[in-house]
């Protein structure tokens, strides 16, 4: 059974406000906290049900369990029908190192405020195996819950910067030689795109695309062209940057 307190401490991290002020995060259901215990992440705590328990055991040794019933895992949880476990992990400060990125392939985002579609880009950019992405500080917080439940285990294994994007873009075309590509509704077709070299494509929100200053910075617009029949006015975030790693890949 948990205190008042307990209750009201783990709810705090719903909230920005509350991870930025502990330095903690919450991961839920099964999958997630699998490729948690798996990753490098601190694990302060874990809150489970008997069927988790049963299941994993071996972690009590290693890892505070607190065991629970349904009805007071829904009380903590931010989903709306948790799955037996919920886990509080330290959250990482990731220092944007230009020295260090010696990657082909690495992702920019510009102002992606839809915590779904973060971690969908998060999921995405892992399946085509691009590791490090570097977010506009407008970008919605990759701790969020959501962006936590929907990037499944891929935020663990990732490298997320919050860094000025311009001098971000700046010192990977001076120091790293990446070419960068942005996505726009009037760039070239990405089907036409001979990708070469090293390559930094910027992603922007469906509601605003990216900030003049950047587009200005980047060396190549580029664009996922519509049959020509569709009364969309915008393509999903997420399935751009699928589409668009697709074809560098």
């Amino acid at each position: 059974m948990l205190s008042a307190h307990e209750i009201s401490s783990v709810k705090k991290l719903h909230s920005k406000k509350g991870r930025l002020e502990s330095g903690m995060f919450l991961v839920e259901g099964i999958k997630n906290v699998d490729a948690l215990l798996r990753s490098d992440y601190t694990i302060e705590r874990i809150f489970a049900t008997e069927p988790w328990l049963e299941r994993n055991r071996k972690y009590e040794q290693n890892t505070a369990i607190t065991k629970l019933n349904d009805a007071t895992l829904e009380r903590i949880s931010a989903q709306i029908n948790p799955e037996q476990v919920l886990a509080i992990s330290k959250t990482k400060s990731e220092h944007f190192d230009i020295n260090a990125i010696a990657d082909k392939v690495i992702l920019l985002l510009d102002g992606i405020n839809d915590p779904g579609n973060l971690g969908t880009i998060i999921r995405t950019a892992d399946w085509f195996g691009v590791k490090k992405i570097v977010c506009s500080k407008h970008t919605v917080d990759c701790y969020n819950p959501k962006v936590v439940h929907s990037a499944m285990g891929s935020l663990f294994t990732s490298n997320i910067y919050y860094e000025n994007l311009e001098a971000a873009i700046t010192k990977l075309k001076q120091n790293r030689k990446h070419k960068v590509y942005a996505t726009a509704l009037n760039g070239t077709d990405v089907k036409q795109i001979s990708f070469e070299g090293k390559s930094a494509i910027v992603i922007g929100s469906e509601s605003h695309g990216i900030n003049t200053a950047i587009l200005k910075i980047c060396d190549k617009l580029i664009s996922v062209k519509s049959a020509g029949m569709s009364q969309a006015e915008s393509l999903n975030a997420g399935v751009a940057t699928g589409i668009v790693l697709h074809c560098i890949r």
